[in-house]
């Protein structure tokens, strides 16, 4: 199965509802309610991201409600017949969906694909018409948290690739989150605000508000630059063939320096690359740790059963990276260790190498167009 939505032909009926019809892709689901015209009067849309299951479930004159699923119902019935929803979750980000089901769809009857993507507040003349199928033989193992995985599954899929989430490292805040919040309000008149990614962004928000951030502020990446400008800050960044550390401290504002504050917003452990050339340049440079990264542990099973099918990866930081190998089983590691693998800097190609990791692509920028077009790149090179 891949993930274009196919119906299928026998579903269960319940006396006293109407008709159900039902669509079904690798890791998505759509359960129609139809009326004796054919016309949809409801739906439950199903998915799974990781190891979670969700459903959107909408019926007439009741609104969009969202739950996850009970695993076992699923299993025995699928969303076909009957699944069991649980731990309804209120406030639900519906943009996390909707390109999903919109690249998933495009083949069904246009009447159906129009209801639910109104349903779900997705523009009908927002939604992509034409599939791509370059990446149509490729299942890519993506290792970021599901919300920052999103737009990259979203641009994977509408490459024709089918996805697999392993969520490897997860995003958490500081044991200590008042030194870190001191040190924003001290310096919010710094001469430069170093932003070292979209985490950072989120996190600093949180612990002193943007809306008092009054240095200049500078971006690594496009979206760090896109989580700034969410906020109302307008970042300077390298250009787009210099998106690293180097890039950064090309930029004009940040030669002259000498006697100033530059306060770098980062995570635990991240761009040391940053600190010692400013300080060569005589700034008095801060460093504020807003965030923190956790090794998400996985049950062997969950990974064993997650790497099945997989035929290539894609890895955005050396954190994931060293968590990835440390979670493959010995009966594992030789396949794994085979794969084409997307990486977003030679430091991380380095480090890939080291491990044993024989097919590194190092990807142009670090984006997640450019991953995309890594893979599409090596596709193009290494026809099937």
């Amino acid at each position: 199965m891949n993930n274009t939505l196919v119906e299928v032909a026998k579903v269960v009926q319940w006396p006293g509802e109407p008709r159900r019809r039902w669509f079904a892709a690798e890791s998505i689901d759509l359960l129609l309610w139809v009326d004796e015209d054919g016309a949809p009067v409801g739906f439950q849309l199903g998915w799974r991201d990781g190891g979670t299951s969700h459903a959107v479930t909408a019926r007439a004159g009741q609104p969009l409600s969202h739950a996850l699923v009970d695993e076992g119902s699923r299993e025995r019935a699928g969303f076909g017949q009957s699944a069991i929803l649980r731990s309804a979750v209120d406030d639900y980000d519906l943009a996390l969906i909707q390109p999903r089901f919109a690249a998933a769809s495009r083949t069904l009857p246009a009447r159906l694909r129009d209801y639910v993507l109104q349903q779900l507040g997705t523009p009908v003349a927002d939604a992509p018409a034409a599939a791509s199928t370059a990446l149509s033989d490729l299942t890519v193992l993506v290792t970021r948290p599901l919300r920052q995985a999103r737009k990259l599954v979203n641009l994977l899929e509408a490459a024709g690739a089918t996805t697999r989430l392993l969520p490897l490292i997860a995003i958490r805040t500081p044991p200590d989150t008042q030194a870190p919040a001191l040190l924003l309000h001290a310096h919010r008149r710094a001469h430069a605000w170093l932003f070292t990614s979209a985490n950072a962004v989120a996190a600093a928000d949180k612990m002193f508000s943007a809306s008092h951030w009054h240095a200049p502020v500078f971006a690594v990446g496009e979206a760090t630059t896109q989580a700034l400008k969410s906020l109302g800050h307008t970042a300077q960044r390298p250009p787009p063939e210099a998106i690293h550390s180097e890039g950064l401290l090309a930029l004009p504002a940040l030669q002259a320096v000498a006697g100033k504050t530059v306060l770098i917003v980062t995570g635990e452990g991240g761009r040391d690359g940053l600190r010692e050339p400013l300080l060569a340049r005589g700034a008095q440079v801060e460093v504020a740790t807003v965030y923190r990264r956790e090794v998400v542990p996985h049950l062997p099973e969950t990974i064993q059963h997650t790497l099945e099918g997989v035929s290539a990866l894609l890895l955005t930081s050396g954190e994931s990276l060293v968590a990835l190998h440390r979670a493959l089983s010995a009966p594992l590691k030789p396949h794994v260790l085979a794969l084409p693998m997307v990486v977003p800097s030679r430091r991380v190609e380095a480090m890939a190498r080291t491990l044993g990791f024989s097919r590194p692509l190092l990807a142009a920028t670090v984006s997640d167009a450019a991953f995309v077009q890594a893979l599409l790149d090596w596709r193009r090179a290494t026809p099937a």
